[in-house]
């Protein structure tokens, strides 16, 4: 469901089952030192029939739920499920919250995720980590990692591609082109945090890329925030 026509992506993820994925392995680690002195080891990757890192999703189908969208690092490359930022906002609704986040996905692919999710599920509240500007879905619908360079292009296809009715925040700055961020903090700088202001290795987990425990808790608390005061602002006309 969902993604099975993103064939290289489905049928590399459905029903996988490992101790890595991706980046996070000891071989392609940004920093092999690092991946084989972190603190957390004691997981394995287990994505579901659709692709997904989560339980099966079939059981929600036309039932109420709210979604999270985005790439790796809404999939929590590199830590345990349940430190995702998608995971830690899930215990604070009584209703399911599902993690569909696809590792290098570009911001065509989230916006195809979302709107097809929400022909399947009855979605009530959607939060989405924004990936890369540049990426790109290409014709056979194969992952784009180098795509675009033109920052006016990205931009362009940035606001092509925004979901509606969201609440919403960037990759880390680590991540970021300056010419898409000096957009982010221009345009939405109310929807982004700055993890810089907390000690690099205390951001990001063991392939010294994705995030951390402690960065995906204060992610969780800012989307939380954001979405509080979005419920206060609907309650109040």
């Amino acid at each position: 469901m969902l993604i099975t026509d993103l064939t290289e992506y489905f049928n590399r993820s459905a029903n996988y089952r490992g101790r890595y994925s991706g980046m996070d392995s000891p071989e392609y680690a940004n920093t092999r030192e690092k991946w084989h002195s972190y603190p957390v080891q004691d997981f394995d990757y287990q994505f579901n029939s659709w692709g997904f890192r989560g339980p099966e999703y079939v059981e929600y189908m036309g039932k109420p739920v709210n979604i999270c969208v985005g790439d790796s690092f809404t999939v929590n490359v590199g830590g345990p499920i349940e430190y995702s930022w998608a995971s830690q906002l899930s215990a604070r609704f009584d209703i399911p919250t599902l993690n569909l986040g696809i590792d290098g996905a570009s911001l065509e692919v989230l916006k195809l995720v979302y709107d097809r999710a929400c022909k399947i599920f009855d979605v009530q509240n959607t939060f989405v980590m924004y990936t890369f500007f540049h990426r790109r879905l290409s014709e056979d619908k194969r992952f784009i990692h180098i795509g675009c360079v033109d920052p006016d292009e990205n931009i362009r296809y940035f606001e092509a591609n925004k979901i509606p009715n969201c609440t919403f925040t960037f990759l880390p700055i680590w991540c970021q082109m300056q010419d898409d961020l000096d957009y982010i903090y221009k345009n939405y700088s109310d929807n982004y945090y700055d993890l810089s202001q907390i000690p690099f290795e205390q951001a990001t987990n063991r392939d010294s890329r994705h995030l951390s425990k402690d960065a995906h808790t204060i992610i969780t608390d800012f989307l939380w925030s954001k979405y509080s005061a979005s419920q206060l602002f609907d309650f109040n006309p």
